[in-house]
């Protein structure tokens, strides 16, 4: 229930963020949504058998970050081609 609470609050928090809004039907909206992702990232999480261990998702994170950092490269690069005319 904490880990739902906390994912709720820092999702609410991000959304107003990107909203650059205080208003109530914003916080509203985003809390809505937010509890919606933090439910859902809650049932998709494997556990028993099928799940990961902690070590070997861990072990998984630099080959993430590092796909993740030359997707955003790549990107960068079609989009300065296209915006140079090349």
């Amino acid at each position: 229930m904490t880990r739902f609470l906390l994912s709720t609050v820092a999702l609410t928090i991000a959304y107003l963020l990107v909203l650059t809004s205080v208003d109530p039907g914003d916080v509203l909206v985003g809390a809505i949504l937010s509890a919606a992702v933090a439910a859902a990232s809650t049932v998709a999480r494997p556990t028993g058998r099928g799940a990961l261990p902690p070590m070997r998702r861990l072990a998984a994170a630099p080959a993430f970050a590092l796909g993740t950092l030359a997707d955003m490269v790549r990107g960068n690069w079609h989009v300065a081609r296209y915006v140079l005319g090349g």
